[in-house]
């Protein structure tokens, strides 16, 4: 998976969210992979991250709730980690 193809997992779970979610921290790897860093406080956060393999792994806590996986994307983004990140994701 090229850099181009990352950034298409990307576009692709951006224009999925709410537009009401709490703002992300985007980053980008020489390696060709991209991360995403959503931060709502000290004990609510959520760090998404897709290789150039077609992997993404994603950590985070919230709500009193550990919770990581890793998820070999194919065309979508699992719908189980849409739901995740906007329960978690959702402002105050």
């Amino acid at each position: 998976m090229s850099y181009k193809n990352t950034l298409k997992f990307v576009n692709l779970l951006f224009n999925k969210l709410p537009n009401k979610l709490i703002s992300v921290d985007p980053g980008a790897d020489p390696d060709g992979e991209c991360s995403l860093y959503f931060f709502i406080d000290k004990n609510n956060s959520l760090s998404i991250s897709i290789s150039n393999d077609s992997i993404l792994n994603y950590a985070g806590f919230s709500k009193g709730e550990k919770f990581l996986g890793s998820e070999c994307l194919v065309n979508e983004i699992p719908d189980d980690l849409l739901k995740r990140i906007v329960n978690y994701c959702q402002p105050n």
